[in-house]
């Protein structure tokens, strides 16, 4: 990997200039040491709705979540969850684990989640939560958080909500989940199937991405998200910033060009993707060139209506 500082757009879209191997490992050693978490879904009944928290660092909206200290346990843990946030009594239950391994010499760091209801009349729990910092969100809500600065941290708390509204069942599909650098990293899907050649291998190659460059992208991109798996765009500047750019105008133009699917959030395949396609060595011609048109096109389709206007393209 080559390059690396993002220089804007020009005659051939958005490119990079300069060498990223030094700002790509600025965050290595976090990445390596990300420590244990635990999370505390809480859910009002009456409202169907679930509590929210600003994160300490101001990235975004996510479930109330502490990172655990050395020596420390879960449950000490949600206790000190429970004792930050809420002034309220709750019983919960862990239901669910996602372990997580970033790189080859890193052990696996755990998320815990925990859960509990509370089930107060209207006027009590208002009361209650006056003197907390927790946001209440129903569905509609944390959808609408998805287009808002700061917003939602990362998707999991729309995918918990909804799993567990909509299925009764829920808790039994809710177990141990095991996430691997190997299982993420695009050059190792493409290897597992060698006759598939999708539009993003050639992207990679033609970048001059290698496994070892994935493999850092992963846990720089991982260190900036952490807890979350997700990227939201309050993280992407940050993240932007860390490579070298120090223009924020067109920060949100750059999130939009990766966000290929317009959720508002990006993927850890949106991120490296988006930054293969700025990297000047990718190839002008080809499907790689294909590829990157697309999200030239969407940096200067500002109002996402799949057309080009000509007070979005000067």
């Amino acid at each position: 990997m080559a390059s690396g500082v993002i220089s804007g757009p020009n005659a051939n879209g958005l490119t990079v200039t300069g060498d990223t191997r030094h700002n790509i490992n600025t965050n290595s050693n976090s990445a390596n040491q990300l420590r244990d978490c635990v999370c505390l879904i809480l859910r009002w009944l009456i409202e169907d709705k679930f509590a929210l928290i600003q994160d300490e660092g101001g990235r975004g909206y996510w479930f109330p979540y502490k990172i655990i200290l050395t020596n420390q346990s879960w449950y000490e843990g949600v206790s000190e969850v429970k004792e930050q946030f809420m002034n309220f009594e709750i019983s919960w239950k862990l239901v669910h684990m996602i372990r997580q391994k970033i790189k080859p010499i890193s052990c696996y760091n755990t998320l815990a989640i925990f859960y509990a209801e509370v089930d107060f009349s209207l006027l009590k729990l208002n009361l209650e939560v006056e003197n907390t910092k927790l946001k209440w969100c129903s569905l509609t809500d944390m959808e609408k958080l998805l287009h808002e600065e700061p917003g939602l941290l990362g998707l999991e708390p729309l995918e918990f909500a909804n799993e567990i509204i909509n299925n009764s069942d829920w808790q039994s599909s809710f177990a141990l989940k095991e996430v691997s650098f190997e299982d993420v990293l695009l050059n190792n899907l493409c290897t597992k199937s060698p006759d598939v050649r999708p539009h993003y291998k050639l992207l990679l190659e033609s970048a001059k991405f290698s496994e070892k460059d994935e493999q850092q992208i992963y846990a720089d991109y991982m260190s900036f998200c952490y807890p979350s798996q997700f990227m939201n765009r309050t993280v992407f500047q940050q993240y932007l910033k860390c490579l070298g750019w120090t223009d924020s105008t067109l920060t949100g133009q750059i999130f939009h060009a990766l966000d290929s699917l317009s959720r508002g959030i990006l993927t850890y395949k949106d991120v490296v993707l988006g930054l293969a396609a700025m990297e000047p060595c990718t190839q002008h011609g080809g499907p790689p060139a294909e590829v990157r048109c697309r999200y030239i096109f969407r940096f200067y389709d500002a109002n996402n209506d799949g057309r080009m206007e000509y007070s979005e393209f000067k």
